[in-house]
């Protein structure tokens, strides 16, 4: 082999190792940015969360895990218009990843929230549908597309939603407590109501 071809074959690992390095460096950046992220959101200051959260997508742009935690500091802070954008780019890029089921459910749950809260009532419903057909025993998207039909106006389909719930609370997470419909603020307006009481007597509420 010439010089010329020995030093065409250095320059090409050469320029791998170059690649590879800029990779390493980019992926340790993501990590301790994230990782930044997580240490100031749980000592209360998601400001400073969610700058770390913007350097770690800078410089991980297809982390699932750092735009959805950057719409968890907007939803705390409730700029919920905010939080929509990020959570749907971790909800597009989680699908092609490996979530737990505990991220996923989580990430879903945010994400519909943030529609209803922001009244946009049949995006949040589309959602739980969607994540009901693959999750059918899961109580909180019950629950919670219950509140999002409450909201919304449809008492029928609320209360169908909120048996399901109720059919399902032994399932409900651990540490967390199954919610009080009459305490919910969603459900504030049918107080009273003979259809809610009805459902009320029948499930314990």
């Amino acid at each position: 082999m010439g010089r010329a071809g020995r030093s065409w074959i250095a320059g090409l690992i050469f320029l791998a190792w170059l690649l590879v390095n800029v990779a390493s460096g980019q992926s340790n950046a993501y990590e301790q940015e994230l990782k930044k992220g997580i240490q100031a959101a749980q000592q209360g200051d998601v400001k400073e969360a969610e700058k770390h959260y913007r350097a770690a997508i800078k410089a991980q742009p297809d982390s699932w895990e750092a735009h959805s935690r950057l719409a968890d500091t907007f939803f705390l802070r409730a700029r919920f218009q905010d939080s929509i954008p990020e959570y749907e780019k971790a909800h597009e890029l989680a699908a092609a990843g490996h979530l737990s089921a505990e991220e996923e459910r989580h990430l879903n749950d945010q994400l519909a929230i943030a529609y209803m809260i922001g009244s946009n009532f049949d995006k949040a419903i589309e959602v739980y549908r969607t994540v009901l057909a693959k999750d059918p025993d899961y109580p909180p998207y019950y629950y919670n597309l219950a509140c999002t039909y409450a909201a919304k106006g449809d008492l029928d389909h609320a209360l169908s939603s909120l048996r399901e719930a109720y059919a399902r609370k032994d399932k409900w997470p651990q540490g967390q407590m199954f919610p009080n419909p009459r305490k919910d603020t969603s459900f504030k307006r049918y107080a009273g109501d003979e259809k809610f009481e009805k459902l009320g007597r029948e499930v314990g509420f």
